[in-house]
């Protein structure tokens, strides 16, 4: 199985509001296949997983930053 069949596997997956609001984002910025796909997940996650994410990203920009 592929990347690009997982990112389907998942976009199929998504409301019609997320699968909008993702094919702008992609539209609009691109990005490689990998980022599409990691786009495709937030859209599918739920408040709590996103608050999350947060979190590690803001993490991540912490230990760049030192």
């Amino acid at each position: 199985m592929t990347l690009n069949d997982l990112l389907q596997d998942v976009h199929e997956q998504l409301p019609p509001e997320r699968v909008k609001l993702y094919e702008e984002l992609v539209e609009k910025y691109g990005g490689s296949e990998t980022f599409q796909f990691t786009l495709a997940l937030v859209a599918g996650s739920t408040g709590r997983e996103r608050r999350l994410l947060r979190m590690l990203i803001a993490e991540l920009d912490r230990l760049e930053a030192d």
